[in-house]
């Protein structure tokens, strides 16, 4: 439903930035997301979001094997949060739909890439600064309330 109501909007290309949360619920739900995300035109998967002292990784359990599963020929292992933004920022152009969807740290990549969109020079709307913001506020909330 998420990436339908996100198509609506009708973006030049839909672009997933996808942080799966911890070894355990990434295992549980593994299908489930290869299958929603295949409506993206670009999908890059980060490592594995592991909170301090919750869990060991396990080794049969890779943020790669997501992209491998997709079989969607737009997808990527991107590695660290901070490199995945990294790695879609020259992608990117305008109109284009970035959604950062996960856990843990994901709300990094965000911030990463408006700084670096902003680097090259391109403008952005303000009515995406006042969302990532709003969002941005929202999640710094949640975290210390």
């Amino acid at each position: 439903v998420g990436l339908q109501a996100a198509r609506e909007r009708r973006p030049r290309r839909l672009v997933v930035l996808f942080q799966p949360h911890t070894f355990h619920r990434r295992r549980g739900v593994f299908d489930d997301f290869v299958g929603a995300v295949s409506t993206a035109d670009r999908v890059a998967v980060a490592d594995i979001y592991m909170p301090a002292g919750r869990e060991q990784p396990g080794a049969d359990v890779h943020a790669a094997d997501l992209v491998r599963a997709m079989a969607h020929p737009a997808a990527t292992y991107a590695g660290s949060v901070d490199a995945a933004a990294e790695l879609l920022a020259p992608e990117l152009a305008a109109g284009d739909l970035v959604l950062t969807l996960g856990a843990g740290d994901i709300h990094r990549a965000a911030d990463r890439l408006v700084a670096l969109l902003r680097s090259r020079g391109d403008a952005i709307p303000p009515s995406t600064l006042a969302a990532h913001e709003a969002h941005h506020q929202d999640t710094v909330g949640d975290r210390f309330s």
